[in-house]
C-alpha cells in the first residue's frame, strides 16, 4: 500500500520516500486509537540495515504504547511459487509494480541472490514471536 503510490507518483521505486510514507502512516497509527497493523517488508536478514529498521518501527508504537506487541511472520516459499505468485491475477490486479512481469520476476530472483531472505533456526530473539509459515502450493 506504500510502494504503489509512490511508484505511481514517481515513476520508479524509492526505497527512502517508501520508507518516510511508512514511517508517517506508522505515527500517525500509534498515535490513533486504533488496534492491530499488518504491514509487509522483505527482511533480509543478512543486512544489519533491515534488522535496524525493524528495531525502528518497533519504537515508533513503543514510543506510543511501551507494551505494544509485536508479531512477526516470516513466508517461506520455494522460488518457483513465489515467481507464480508474482504473476497471479489478484497480484497483477492490486499491485501495479508487478505488471512488468519480466522486470518484477528479475528482481525477485536478483534479490534471492543478494539477500538471505529466510531465518536461521533461533536467530529471531522469542520476544519478537515470530511464526514461520511455508508456502508450497499456489492458491
Amino acid at each position: 500500500m506504500m510502494i504503489e503510490p509512490v511508484i505511481e507518483i514517481f515513476g520508479a521505486y524509492d526505497g527512502q520516500i517508501i520508507d518516510r510514507l511508512r514511517d508517517v502512516v506508522f505515527e500517525a497509527f500509534a498515535a490513533s486509537e486504533q488496534y492491530g497493523m499488518i504491514f509487509t517488508f522483505m527482511w533480509a536478514f543478512d543486512v544489519p540495515g533491515d534488522w535496524a529498521y525493524i528495531e525502528h518501527v518497533q519504537s515508533i508504537f513503543r514510543a506510543h504504547d511501551p507494551g505494544a506487541e509485536f508479531y512477526f511472520v516470516e513466508l517461506v516459499a520455494p522460488q518457483e511459487i513465489r515467481l507464480r505468485r508474482n504473476a497471479s491475477e489478484n497480484r497483477l490486479k492490486n499491485k501495479a509494480s508487478k505488471n512488468n512481469i519480466a522486470w518484477s520476476n528479475q528482481r525477485l530472483i536478483e534479490d534471492d541472490a543478494k539477500y538471505r531472505l529466510e531465518s536461521f533456526d533461533g536467530e529471531i530473539p522469542v520476544s519478537y514471536k515470530h511464526l514461520r509459515a511455508h508456502e508450497t502450493v499456489l492458491d
